[in-house]
């Protein structure tokens, strides 16, 4: 079962302190770990994947402040 980060700067902190729990693994290394984690194939297709996640949350119908209502 993959584990869901609700944004990429989550991601992003899973990956730094795994990194740093030992000067043996590089970032790189965490950083793929971190995405096969979540179900992805490398650090690219999660970024990818979460920031369409972001968009596709952030589009849609207006809210009613956002209309122009003259």
């Amino acid at each position: 079962m993959p584990i869901i980060f609700p944004t990429i700067d989550r991601a992003k902190k899973a990956a730094k302190a795994l990194a740093s729990v030992s000067d043996a693994i590089p970032l790189n290394v965490a950083q793929h770990a971190v995405a096969r984690i979540a179900g992805c194939r490398d650090w690219h297709d999660l970024e990818t994947r979460l920031k369409h996640r972001g968009v596709a949350q952030t589009t849609g119908a207006p809210v009613s402040s956002d209309l122009d209502l003259q």
